[in-house]
């Protein structure tokens, strides 16, 4: 692991300002000297060989704060960048310094001109979906057959031409015989492709344990809500009193709003997101942090039904099922929510033997830690499953930090948002 410390240059600029100088160990036979490109007047420079910051409120104590978080930034970058180092007998000084200078100064984009996007095979099928009025059930069908002509899309570019495009020119009746073979046979794929990313079973049990007090914090938060709902033996619920919205529920302003019929907070599949991003990187999620943390090429699926109308297979594939028990946990339940790269076929999608599939892998990874549903039917199992080459979940760089901040942050919310609502 790469260790760092600091000292202050003996040189002084025209301000009287001396360049901090870091050292860096990566190994006994790489050990280098860099400038970090922060300056500080020497008297500002403790004997700890850190910023001394005035107790005093001033412009000067402003910009030593910055200036401390700028390097402690910095460290953060330069960690991140060795530890991304497959190979670490290639960092050298100019390596970590333009590093440095990469951090002071990141390579910009060029803007693209904004221009209407094409209208393609799928534009059309969008535009369908939002102007016909259907009802939930028949949306739902449509959106599965959508994700599958995807899916078809992805499956010939990688098989065949790069440059394939589903076209309404192109829709021959070979075409359609080679998207129902490709539907019909897409289970078997499966198990050729299985790049799928769960929580690491340490990350769940972290979870597990800060709900066992947060518990009574959560009553306080919000004492109209059924805290056993969320906080359940073995629950790993991230944000409890929070649930996925349903079609009749999207009136004005309803998005992060409490719903005033049971009073809890309704949200469009943003808030399982915050667990990736801060495993990702250590922040809360937003349409940047996705993109940033390279997660836009992943959706995120849940396993297991989190609304009361999805909970029909399990009923069926185990052996005791409560109906009065609440699904609403799962829909923030970190064990609950796996990355799928774009494209493959989802636990939501119509198979029931993926679905299992994904079953039997949670229970082999975190037991049964469910709420209304035991004892899985192993007879329901696909006999394909022991095929399967499932990725080996991974703990992030400083996870439990990570965690802990997420913690931190879901704390703050729920009593921002319950006490704003009371």
């Amino acid at each position: 692991m790469s260790k760092f410390s600091y000292n202050i240059s003996s040189l002084s600029d025209q301000k009287g300002e001396s360049q901090i100088m870091i050292r860096v160990y990566v190994s006994r036979e790489q050990r280098f000297r860099v400038k970090s490109g922060i300056y500080v007047e020497s008297k500002r420079w403790g004997k700890k060989n850190e910023i001394n910051i005035p107790l005093v409120d001033s412009p000067e104590r402003e910009g030593l704060l910055e200036k401390r978080a700028k390097l402690k930034a910095l460290i953060d970058y330069l960690e991140d960048a060795i530890l991304n180092m497959t190979n670490r007998d290639l960092i050298t000084k100019e390596w970590i310094e333009k590093r440095v200078d990469l951090f002071h100064k990141p390579v910009r984009k060029k803007k693209e001109k904004e221009t209407a996007p094409p209208e393609t095979f799928f534009t059309f099928f969008d535009e369908y979906l939002n102007v016909h009025k259907l009802s939930e059930v028949r949306r739902k069908n449509f959106r599965v057959l959508y994700r599958s002509l995807q899916r078809y899309e992805v499956y010939k570019r990688i098989t065949g031409s790069r440059k394939f495009e589903l076209m309404f020119d192109y829709l021959t009746p070979d075409t359609l015989s080679n998207i129902e073979d490709f539907i019909s046979n897409e289970p078997a794929m499966f198990t050729k492709y299985p790049e799928i990313y769960h929580i690491h079973p340490k990350i769940v049990e972290r979870i597990k344990e800060a709900n066992v007090d947060f518990k009574n914090d959560f009553k306080e938060i919000c004492k109209e809500l059924d805290a056993e709902m969320f906080f359940y033996d073995g629950s790993d619920c991230v944000f409890p009193g929070v649930r996925r919205n349903i079609n009749k529920e999207k009136v004005k302003n309803w998005k992060n709003n409490i719903c005033l019929v049971d009073n809890m907070i309704l949200n469009d599949n943003t808030f399982p997101r915050h667990i990736w991003v801060f495993l990702s990187m250590n922040k809360q999620y937003d349409g940047n942090s996705w993109k940033d943390s390279r997660l836009e090429q992943f959706e995120l699926a849940h396993i297991f039904g989190h609304k009361v109308d999805e909970k029909e297979l399990e009923k069926k594939v185990f052996n005791q099922y409560d109906e009065t028990k609440l699904p609403y946990a799962l829909f923030t339940s970190a064990s609950n929510v796996v990355l799928i790269p774009n494209g493959l076929m989802k636990p939501t999608d119509k198979f029931e033997s993926i679905k299992i599939a994904f079953y039997k892998r949670h229970i082999d990874l975190y037991g049964n830690n469910l709420y209304s549903e035991k004892d899985l039917k192993e007879e329901f199992v696909p006999k394909w499953y022991s095929e399967i080459e499932w990725k080996e979940p991974v703990l992030p760089y400083k996870w439990e930090k990570k965690i802990d901040n997420l913690l931190e942050y879901r704390k703050k919310y729920l009593n921002n948002k319950f006490k704003t609502n009371h």
